[in-house]
């Protein structure tokens, strides 16, 4: 019994190493979002708090060893958010 417990305890060992952990960003401020515009598919641009924003998820995700993909909407507020939290 007690070769049994070990080797589930092994077992439970790996399957918690190959967790996938997701992390969801919404994209930066933008003068829309400032004014409480709806935006839609309106191709906005970030702000500058959105900018600031931006990097500062940039900073706390600096501190995390590996992040294995980031993917994004093609809207530019989305897509600037995106790339500067990619930079290291």
């Amino acid at each position: 019994m007690g070769e049994f417990v070990k080797e589930g305890v092994q077992k439970e060992a790996e399957v918690m190493s190959k967790r996938t952990t997701m992390y969801v960003v919404r994209h930066g401020e933008t003068s829309w979002n400032n004014s409480h515009i709806l935006q839609g598919q309106t191709d906005t641009d970030l702000n500058e708090v959105g900018i600031a924003q931006a990097i500062k998820c940039q900073e706390y995700f600096s501190t995390i060893q590996k992040i294995d993909a980031i993917y994004s909407s093609d809207l530019k507020r989305a897509l600037k958010t995106a790339e500067t939290i990619a930079k290291k």
